[in-house]
């Protein structure tokens, strides 16, 4: 004669904390959804790309004003060649900062980007409890 038993669990939400994920749910996964489909369009990377761009030309043009006046108070004639390759390096490394600032900004996207699959992965509402029920079924059991 055999008897099968059978164990169901089922867990229980706070009723409070369940509608307010269900609330949540839409504006978190999209938020998390765009964050790892489009990193660059977050608020934060467009927001540091133009900080870091002013602070960059505004030291860029602190710099050049420095050179130009030194070149000339050294007696360099501002249509010489030596005088405009001088702008140049300067402009170089203006350019070698904008680099740099993509690319930390890059990384961080990126960052950002893992960060937001990893949480959508460990998202759930809050469990209360859990109530097993078992039940005792088959042949075995009427005998």
């Amino acid at each position: 004669m055999s008897k099968k038993t059978q164990t169901t669990t089922t867990a229980s939400y706070d009723p409070t904390a369940m509608s307010m994920y269900g609330a949540m749910n839409t504006a978190a996964t999209t938020g998390l959804q765009s964050n790892m489909n489009d990193p660059y369009s977050a608020m934060g990377f467009n927001t540091q790309m133009a900080q870091g761009n002013q602070q960059i030309f505004g030291q860029s043009q602190q710099n050049n004003q420095g050179l130009i006046q030194s070149l000339i108070q050294r007696g360099i004639n501002p249509n010489s060649p030596m005088f405009a390759a001088m702008i140049n390096n300067a402009s170089r490394s203006t350019k070698m900062a904008q680099s740099g600032l993509q690319s930390n900004l890059l990384l961080e996207a990126q960052n950002l980007r893992t960060g937001s699959a990893s949480t959508g992965m460990g998202y759930q509402p809050l469990q209360t409890g859990t109530k097993t029920t078992q039940g005792t079924s088959g042949l075995g059991t009427w005998v």
